[in-house]
């Protein structure tokens, strides 16, 4: 199951590598569609206006409604910003007024360089370089107990430890528990009806008094 696993993780590796590598801007192309296609819908149907540099209001003629869209935190009173990290209508209709770029609105997570960041590290096989050490130790023999201190630790085979057998003969008899050692008083048990002793009340069969 693990070797299906690790299978698959390569191959998942390997395409999503392959993923917007043509890809322009600063977003993944995903994203950068929502963001796009919210710009030609709905981003040019706001009356915006400014209380300084960060705060804005804007009004939507559709429903009539003032939202307050602060630029520095990346909020806004609809709450879509927040949840989603991708910026709301009300963020880009802000945005076409500040004449700034739409994707710069977007969370640092869905950017193409933490993307490509995500699946940087490759997986290989285990043993993957188990090839060039035969081929080494085969182009280049060396008798055996001989070292110049030239090899690094990554060089080295890990053997198993040496176990030797203990001297005697090996013990059968398992260990007692503490109750089971001769002179400790077992356990007694006792009817709890009829109060005799050698077994409980469940097999009791005594009438009751």
């Amino acid at each position: 199951m693990f070797e299906h696993i690790r299978h698959q993780l390569m191959e998942w590796f390997l395409v999503r590598r392959q993923i917007d590598t043509n890809t322009g801007g600063i977003l993944v192309s995903s994203i950068a569609k929502t963001i796009q296609a919210s710009l030609s819908m709905y981003a040019r149907c706001y009356r915006i206006i400014a209380a300084d540099n960060d705060v804005y209001e804007v009004f939507s003629i559709e429903t009539a409604r003032n939202y307050i869209v602060k630029v520095a935190a990346c909020t806004c009173s609809c709450w879509d910003w927040q949840a989603s990290r991708i910026p709301c209508v009300h963020a880009l209709a802000v945005c076409l007024k500040r004449r700034d770029d739409p994707q710069s609105y977007a969370a640092s997570f869905f950017s193409l360089e933490a993307y490509r960041g995500t699946y940087a590290n490759l997986i290989f096989p285990p043993n993957a370089d188990a090839a060039d050490h035969v081929q080494r130790y085969i182009s280049t023999p060396e008798p055996l107990g001989t070292t110049d201190g030239s090899d690094s630790d990554e060089n080295i085979d890990i053997l198993p430890p040496s176990m030797r057998r203990p001297t005697g003969r090996p013990k059968k008899k398992r260990y007692g528990s503490g109750t089971e050692k001769e002179g400790s008083n077992k356990r007694v048990f006792r009817c709890g009806r009829c109060r005799d002793v050698g077994y409980s009340s469940r097999r009791c069969t005594k009438p009751v008094a």
